[in-house]
């Protein structure tokens, strides 16, 4: 929902469905982020939601910051919880630039196949900074292009993830990137949830334990 304060259109989120994935990210990192006040926390959380860079709203005037304050505010009490809300079952294909990418959830990691294994191996060992900047590189991983193909005999009409290759790997971090500005959280999460589960943590569960 678009409001408009003072001379600038801000965008108020209708629903946890609207959430990039950068801002489901960001968000997350505020959560696990000690602040010297309240206030400095909720600004940063307006920006994020409202989808502004870091001190987006310098320019509101105190009145106007309090008027977005509230409207953001109301929406999100307005919403279920974000940890219950990323518990859902979502869909399992998401579309980007008219390309369909298609997510796979493996049980373990026993279950990628082995290009898959050694590349995360090869980035986990190599990996510095918080966790979900990893995991976000490791998504890039398991959630490839893909088409719908056809059975000959039954005529059922499913999904089919390209294999690795060296593509992939070559196109990794371009695909982290447009993952973070373009794809939707709920489109990711299954597969946030798996690697962080594989580490022992729930994303939303044991947000504390996370790294800053």
């Amino acid at each position: 929902m678009k409001h408009v304060i003072g001379n600038k259109e801000y965008n108020i989120i209708d629903s946890w469905d609207e959430l990039t994935l950068g801002q489901y990210i960001e968000y997350v990192k505020v959560e696990t982020t000690t602040f010297d006040t309240v206030e400095e926390k909720n600004i940063r959380v307006i920006e994020i939601l409202c989808g502004l860079v870091l001190d987006g709203l310098d320019n509101l005037t105190y009145l106007e910051y309090n008027e977005l304050q509230t409207l953001m505010i109301e929406k999100i009490n307005s919403l279920p919880s974000l940890d219950i809300y990323i518990a859902k079952s979502f869909d399992k294909t998401f579309e980007i630039n008219g390309i369909t990418y298609v997510t796979q959830t493996p049980e373990t990691l026993n279950d990628v196949t082995l290009g898959e294994k050694i590349s995360i191996s090869t980035l986990q060992s190599a990996h510095t900074g918080h966790v979900l900047d990893f995991v976000t590189t490791l998504s890039a991983i398991l959630i490839r292009p893909g088409k719908l193909v056809k059975d000959i005999e039954t005529n059922i009409e499913v999904y089919e993830i390209e294999p690795f290759n060296k593509r992939d790997i070559k196109n990794m971090e371009y695909r982290k990137e447009l993952f973070l500005k373009e794809a939707k959280a709920k489109d990711i999460i299954p597969v946030y949830n798996f690697f962080l589960s594989g580490i022992k943590q729930l994303l939303m569960g044991s947000i504390s334990s996370l790294p800053e």
